[in-house]
């Protein structure tokens, strides 16, 4: 318990008047001053003990995206006892009064966690000159993950990963098949590809994979610069959009980040927490099917063709955000 900034103000002019009551011998000042220290010593004692009540919050919901609502809902048991409950939001205090229920908006604009509490709740005496606070409740957390917007899947057949050497373009032409490998007991001799055959000087077949399987890679480009901040937002909402399609089409998918870690589930969880960082090289392991970088400029690394099916460069920034490169993206797969 502590006195309000009222409380402590009469407490300072209480003294005064006490001591100059005393010091220039006048009888009333001095009165007033001790009845002024006497009312802040009984608010004081009126609040020691506190609201005997319990106060509980509810997030709602608990996940949302970037900018939508989301709501703290502080309920009091049992109500009628006005009380006042502070609660931390993302580091900041924010002050509710009531008996009953009340709930406050919660910040959605920024990605991230954003812890909640833990809850105060305090009480006035009815001069408010006297406060008391206690804890109570438990500690919360927010999960702001990146927006998803309309988005078809990556469709189309695409052939899954070879064993061997089969990410040379010099062995394969247009219309073959992109895997190559060394013959196995039991391959049909129609598939023998006889130009890695004379290159490699062992039997070398074509692999053709399983045409129904389609795998997404989504090289989200997290160097630092490549991208402005706004930007940057704008690419993670991009690659949430397209690996939500992906999972609700049922195609296998992976993020994958400048820095080469991959993450293969969990994508939101993920996303929320995705920073800039270096300035390192750009980095994505092979692993077949089709690739979608998304930065900040036009053109993919030579590398990268080398290692998948197909690459896709959608480059974000200059007035070209995550809906302008989706409708182009969704255009070109009707």
């Amino acid at each position: 318990m502590r006195p309000t900034r009222r409380g402590v103000a009469v407490l300072v002019a209480a003294l005064l008047l006490v001591a100059s009551g005393w010091w220039l011998r006048y009888p009333l000042p001095a009165l007033i001053g001790a009845a002024g220290l006497g009312a802040v010593a009984g608010a004081l004692l009126s609040v020691r003990r506190g609201p005997r009540v319990e106060v509980t919050r509810t997030i709602s919901p608990e996940r949302v995206e970037r900018g939508a609502r989301a709501v703290a809902v502080l309920t009091v048991r049992p109500p009628g006892t006005t009380v006042e409950i502070r609660d931390t939001v993302a580091g900041r205090g924010h002050v509710v009064r009531t008996a009953d229920a009340a709930e406050y908006p919660l910040p959605t604009g920024v990605r991230g966690r954003f812890p909640l509490g833990p809850l105060e709740v305090g009480r006035e005496d009815p001069l408010g000159l006297a406060r008391s606070r206690r804890r109570t409740g438990s500690t919360a957390t927010l999960l702001v993950h990146p927006r998803q917007l309309p988005a078809r899947a990556a469709g189309g057949p695409v052939r899954a990963a070879p064993a061997g050497p089969a990410t040379d373009d010099l062995w394969r032409g247009a219309a073959e098949p992109r895997g190559i490998r060394e013959y196995e007991s039991g391959d049909e001799m129609r598939l023998v590809h006889w130009r890695a055959t004379a290159h490699t000087g062992r039997l070398m077949v074509r692999d053709l994979g399983d045409p129904r399987q389609v795998r997404l890679t989504v090289l989200l480009d997290t160097r630092a610069g490549v991208l402005g901040p706004d930007d940057f937002e704008e690419a993670v909402d991009l690659a949430a959009s397209l690996l939500g399609a992906a999972g609700r089409a049922g195609v296998p998918a992976r993020l994958v980040t400048a820095d080469g870690r991959a993450s293969t589930g969990h994508f939101l969880e993920v996303l929320a927490d995705v920073r800039q960082d270096g300035p390192g090289p750009l980095t994505a392991p092979g692993r077949g099917g089709r690739l979608v970088l998304i930065t900040g400029g036009p053109a993919a690394p030579a590398f990268l063709g080398r290692a998948y099916d197909s690459v896709v460069v959608l480059a974000l920034g200059r007035g070209v955000d995550a809906a302008r490169a989706l409708r182009s993206w969704n255009e070109a797969r009707r």
